[in-house]
């Protein structure tokens, strides 16, 4: 049993590392979206597998998960920031929100790349309930500034969701 968000980016990449691998048994996935409770469930042996972000992967780890598949050296780039084009196209307050809202991101990203993850660990223990073992083992991560998706990715969502 693996959990999963169906109908994600999770669903997508648990295939990848399904199909990369010959299995004994048939392989079902389980709906659970919530990370935390995929990690809890995890860690109480109530789940095979699972697929998770930082931080909760990392705390997988150090209860002495292995590591089966990771995306990060997949070329992947999943993850958007998606506005409607005519919520400001003619609006000049909402356009300058929108550039003054990419300018403070790429600068949390150039904060976070520069100073690491450990520098804002009273946010991630705050917004994610890690303990300060798990976030001194994250690794190091570049976060990177908001682009145009590649032709790639848009293409890999399209098979993700239609």
């Amino acid at each position: 049993m693996v959990a999963i968000t169906r109908y994600s980016a999770t669903s997508y990449l648990a295939d990848i590392a399904i199909d990369s691998v010959k299995t004994k048994y048939d392989v079902y996935r389980i709906q659970v979206n919530d990370v935390n409770i995929r990690l809890r469930m995890l860690l109480n042996n109530e789940m095979d597998a699972v697929l998770l972000p930082e931080p909760q992967a990392t705390t997988a780890r150090l209860y002495g998960n292995p590591v089966l598949f990771d995306s990060r050296n997949r070329n992947l780039h999943l993850g958007v920031i998606a506005f409607r084009e005519n919520a400001f196209r003619n609006d000049k307050r909402r356009k300058k929100q929108l550039l003054a809202f990419v300018s403070a991101y790429n600068s949390a990203c150039d904060s976070i790349n520069q100073k690491g993850l450990a520098y804002y660990k009273e946010l991630i223990r705050k917004y994610c309930g890690s303990d300060d073992k798990t976030i001194q083992a994250l690794p190091k991560m570049k976060f990177l500034h908001v682009t145009k998706p590649k032709k790639q990715d848009v293409e890999t969502a399209r098979k993700i969701y239609l």
